[in-house]
């Protein structure tokens, strides 16, 4: 589970850090593949990484071709720090294609 970048902390979390006021309830989405297990495994990731999240609350919404799916959530977020591992962790899995 990817939880820093190799060269350290991203600027743009760090920009970003210092514009947001932590805690917060920080609205993402998560585009991948509709595929069997997105939500589920979209779920499971924002569980880990933000404590009393839950995934039943995430809101799907599939492309009219049905080739596309998007998960929304507004996640509970204390500090920067988790706001980045939450994005990298996201962006890590195999099933994601971008985290907005």
């Amino acid at each position: 589970m990817p939880t820093s970048r190799p060269n350290g902390p991203d600027p743009a979390f760090e920009r970003l850090g210092k514009l947001l006021e932590f805690p917060l309830d920080y609205p993402i989405r998560v585009l991948g593949l509709s595929t069997p297990g997105f939500p589920q495994a979209v779920g499971a990731i924002i569980e880990a990484r933000a404590p009393g999240f839950d995934a039943s609350t995430l809101s799907l919404k599939t492309s009219s071709r049905g080739k596309w799916v998007s998960a929304s959530a507004t996640v509970r977020i204390e500090s920067r720090e988790q706001l980045e591992s939450l994005y990298l962790e996201l962006s890590a899995s195999p099933l994601v294609r971008a985290v907005l």
